[in-house]
């Protein structure tokens, strides 16, 4: 009976766990798709060249205003954030995000460690691949 007891437990525990991921993933899907509007000529008839880097920095300036209070949410975003300008070959505004967003993953209130240690190795190739520090 105790067996049965601390298996449905786990499973509930799980499932929590998977109900809460999913809706990380879709707030951070929305989010994202949402950012994309500063480039739509038909939301935003004034910029009809945004470039790619502008489409981050106003992503970027809206999880501080907008994910205050979605820390899970706020460090995906960031990590995401942080890999595109490390792409963009942006490297400060990458090292910012991804600091923020290992802050976060460590945070009691999210307790990502393993999304932390990712974060933190893409940091590293972040320093690697460029003179820091500046």
């Amino acid at each position: 009976m105790c067996v049965h007891a601390v298996e449905g437990e786990r499973a509930r525990s799980a499932e929590r766990e998977a109900k809460r991921q999913a809706a990380t993933a879709e707030r951070v899907s929305d989010f994202l798709v949402s950012v994309f509007d500063v480039s739509n000529p038909r939301l935003n008839s004034g910029h009809r060249d945004i470039s790619a880097r502008d489409v981050l920095d106003e992503g970027a300036a809206r999880i501080d205003r907008e994910l205050t209070g979605t820390p899970q949410v706020k460090a995906h975003l960031l990590d995401v954030l942080a890999t595109a300008y490390r792409h963009l070959g942006q490297p400060k505004e990458s090292v910012a995000l991804f600091r923020k967003a290992i802050d976060l993953y460590l945070d009691p209130g999210v307790d990502e460690p393993m999304k932390a240690a990712e974060a933190s190795s893409q940091l590293a190739v972040v320093y690697a691949n460029n003179a820091f520090p500046n």
